[in-house]
């Protein structure tokens, strides 16, 4: 019996050793994770610390070089500072992953009350152009327009006087500045003559490395930025049109490099087309197709139509025809599984965290080609430069809630935390869009700037047709004397002036060096006739001066029979002359020598 006991014991004592040895086991197990663990964790942040000092670095010298740098470094830190303190005390990476987040939300909010703030101010600058537009004061000859209910805010009967010409020219003048400034009128401050020359002198061959010169690149486009948003509301047109020229010809030198950050050259052009659309009038007549048309669900084709209109400030003038393809998208709901819960808890993985990849990944999928989508896509950079940001987003919103209903709004059974996966995807598809539209196709540039060659030469057109219709107008009228054969004269020679002008800028307009080879070109109207008019009262101009002097010379002395002779022989040769003339400028032109040979006589 003593020996069961003790055979008794000794089997207790041996399973009491194996359960130790599990444990102890376990124990080093876990220890070696939680090292693991803690490495990458290190890891985390040494990495987290590097890119900051990098950019605190990068601050310093932005500090330190320029003005206009000071400005856009100055933001963000503090930040990234509240990072490096939170990674300082220890805590995870997930929460460091969460802070970033969280700031990468408050550069979203930033940017958006931007646009906001974008938009409000060209609002106001279109209520002001509508308000400049006003009946001329009334001239000695008045100037009936045969077709000028196009131009009718910049002209309500023009009259042909020496006071209103060149108020209609400085118009057109104007008009001509919103999309390439004359010389003359651009100011220039020390921002814009920084940039200029650092756009001008960034030369990507001096650089072996890729990443240095993406690096140049992308914090030129980003300065760019920073100056037109420290410039204001007010004196925004003012620095774009500064450096106009040197930032696209900086893009269009930078793109056979693929270097740049596409989303940033998206922002960049659209500050351009938008404040050519807030002082054109011509293109705020563009209505684009809503956001529906570029959108489908991949199963089952084109989506069910929206009851959401347009905007009703546009008016029914499409600027695409052609049929649009529509960005598929596919999502399905989420399958539950105790299957594979049960493997996953198996393998030891998460299910949060795995549902976490899984979306990630389908968030970067969709973002890709969104991308791929809009790289090229003219319609959809035209949607995006008449809609704003924030408008175009909830609209995104508006139709996955409707053809997609198990998408969860409020982010509960979201992975994307308190985020819904209706923001997700709408974000990740604006993304996309947004770095698709700066992505040049080659031999030509993004579709952001194809689009801004194409409202370019409509606004150039617009105005040749404008000046057209001016000069068409001031070629019919009929001159009843001297003085206002001169005005007439001098109101063709200055219109004539302003189309020449127009043309010059034309030629050496960088914006439209943007498009492909064989684009359409801009139409030049015919000026034959309004040039033969021209000629006319040139001619006819020096007719009347000679007519004068005979005038005055009977009128002052007493005339000899021979010089009464070669007087009346001088105004038979001005008679002669009438085949230089028009038609509508024979009568003046004889009623006036008629008069003078009576008094001559």
């Amino acid at each position: 019996s003593e020996n069961y006991m003790l055979a008794d014991k000794h089997k207790i004592e041996k399973e009491q050793n194996a359960q130790l040895r599990n444990q102890v086991a376990q124990l080093l197990q876990l220890e070696q994770e939680q090292k693991m663990q803690i490495q990458q964790r290190d890891s985390t942040i040494k990495t987290l610390q590097a890119k900051i000092n990098s950019i605190e670095s990068q601050r310093n010298e932005a500090l330190h070089s320029s003005e206009v740098r000071s400005t856009i470094r100055s933001e963000p830190m503090p930040a990234v500072s509240s990072v490096l303190r939170t990674t300082g005390d220890g805590m995870d990476s997930s929460a460091v992953s969460k802070k970033l987040e969280e700031e990468l939300k408050k550069r979203d909010a930033l940017i958006e009350r931007l646009h906001e703030e974008n938009e409000k101010l060209f609002d106001r600058l279109t209520e002001k152009a509508s308000s400049l537009s006003s009946p001329l004061s009334k001239g000695s000859v008045n100037v009936q327009p045969r077709d000028m209910a196009r131009n009718d805010n910049n002209n309500k009967g023009l009259p042909v006087d020496v006071a209103p010409l060149p108020l209609s020219a400085d118009k057109t003048e104007g008009t001509v500045a919103l999309v390439k400034s004359s010389s003359e009128k651009i100011k220039t401050t020390p921002a814009g003559e920084y940039l200029t020359a650092a756009l001008n002198d960034f030369n990507p061959e001096q650089y072996d490395n890729l990443a240095v010169i993406s690096d140049g690149a992308n914090k030129l486009l980003m300065l760019v930025l920073a100056a037109v948003i420290k410039a204001g509301a007010s004196r925004e047109h003012e620095i774009l049109a500064e450096i106009r020229d040197a930032v696209f010809a900086f893009i269009r030198k930078m793109e056979p490099t693929r270097v740049m950050d596409t989303m940033l050259v998206s922002r960049v052009r659209i500050l351009y087309i938008r404040s050519l659309l807030a002082r054109s009038p011509e293109l705020q007549s563009i209505m684009v197709s809503p956001v529906e048309c570029f959108l489908e669900k991949s199963n089952t084709g084109r989506s069910r139509s929206s009851s959401r209109g347009s905007s009703p400030a546009r008016s029914p003038v499409h600027y695409v025809d052609e049929k649009i393809q529509g960005f598929k998208i596919n999502l399905k709901p989420e399958k539950k599984s105790k299957l594979s819960s049960v493997v996953l808890r198996m393998r030891g993985i998460d299910q949060d965290t795995w549902r976490h990849q899984v979306t990630g990944g389908k968030l970067r999928e969709i973002q890709e080609e969104a991308k791929s989508f809009a790289t090229g896509n003219k319609a959809l950079a035209a949607l995006f430069v008449h809609t704003p940001a924030g408008e175009l987003q909830r609209q995104i919103r508006s139709w996955l809630a409707e053809n997609f209903e198990f998408l969860s709004v409020t982010g509960d059974d979201a992975s994307g935390g308190t985020t819904g996966q209706l923001e997700l995807l709408s974000t990740a598809i604006m993304d996309g869009w947004m770095a698709g539209l700066g992505g040049a196709v080659p031999p030509s540039t993004d579709a952001l700037g194809q689009l801004l060659s194409e409202y370019a030469k409509r606004v150039y057109n617009s105005q040749l047709q404008h000046l057209k219709d001016i000069a068409g107008t001031l070629a019919t009228e009929d001159a009843e004397d001297a003085s206002q054969v001169s005005k007439l004269r001098s109101a063709l020679e200055s219109v004539d002036h302003r189309r020449r002008k127009v043309l010059q800028q034309m030629r050496s307009d960088v914006a439209l060096l943007t498009l492909e080879e064989g684009g359409s070109p801009i139409r030049n109207p015919s000026t034959a006739a309004e040039d033969a008019r021209l000629a006319s009262l040139i001619s006819l101009d020096g007719i009347l001066n000679q007519v004068k002097d005979a005038v005055r010379q009977s009128s002052v002395n007493t005339l000899s029979r021979s010089k009464k002779k070669a007087m009346l022989t001088s105004l038979d040769e001005l008679a002669e002359r009438m085949p230089s003339l028009l038609d509508i400028d024979h009568p003046c032109a004889q009623r006036q020598i008629a008069d003078a040979r009576r008094m001559v006589e």
